[in-house]
């Protein structure tokens, strides 16, 4: 049975809440920490799921929100029925949220 993986990325929200408005702004602070992205990488980094991220970029992007990885989002395992996969049911038991979908 093939299992899809979804997840959640939080990029703009995070960025909203630390004051930073633009891609430009925060192409800068990259700059500032090493990493040398486009404007318009660090638009679509910011405005779709990205699929794919290096562990830099995402420090980077940590250090500059002052957050940890986990607060960009989620991820959920799901069946092809659209179900939630018994080990993602008992995460959220676990971390005491709901198991419903």
């Amino acid at each position: 049975m093939k299992r899809e993986i979804t997840y959640t990325w939080r990029a703009r929200e995070l960025m909203a809440r630390n004051g930073i408005t633009s891609a430009q702004a925060l192409t800068d602070l990259l700059l500032e920490r090493g990493i040398t992205l486009s404007r318009s990488q660090v638009w679509r980094l910011v405005a779709q799921d990205p699929e794919r991220i290096s562990f830099a970029v995402l420090g980077a992007l940590c250090d500059i929100l002052g957050v940890e990885p986990s607060d960009f989002g989620g991820w959920s395992p799901r069946t092809p029925n659209g179900s939630r996969s018994p080990s993602s049911a008992l995460s959220a038991i676990s971390s005491g949220s709901s198991p419903a979908s």
